[in-house]
């Protein structure tokens, strides 16, 4: 699978992940959304990101901040209570985060990834 199709599935996912936790708090699920999340940043920080990095070096440094962004927005999600008033609030801003962040990396980013990299590196 090419890295971009993979990334995009794993987006999908979380943001319709967000989407549930907005209808109602579930721990299960914003423990799973906190793995997944983690995961997928590990991929694009290790991998992805450095394979593009010469080709959109001012996105790839906005991505690293915008995932700083969202580690600190996922961490107070998951320390407020599920029944804190704030909490569907959290999960609102988090979701907003993520989205500005997918729109981006599918739109600018993955084009340019499409021209560097070639199919043996999108496949690794």
């Amino acid at each position: 699978m090419k890295a971009t199709r993979l990334l995009e599935k794993q987006h999908k996912k979380t943001l319709t992940t967000l989407k549930k936790l907005e209808k109602g708090a579930d721990a299960e699920l914003a423990s799973e959304l906190a793995r997944e999340l983690s995961a997928h940043m590990a991929i694009e920080h290790e991998l992805f990101y450095p394979a593009v990095r010469a080709a959109k070096e001012d996105m790839i440094e906005e991505s690293f901040q915008e995932h700083s962004l969202a580690e600190l927005a996922l961490k107070r999600m998951l320390a407020c209570s599920e029944d804190d008033p704030t909490y569907r609030a959290r999960v609102v801003a988090l979701r907003e985060l993520i989205e500005h962040h997918v729109e981006e990396e599918e739109e600018e980013l993955f084009t340019a990834a499409e021209k560097v990299m070639d199919e043996k590196q999108h496949e690794e």
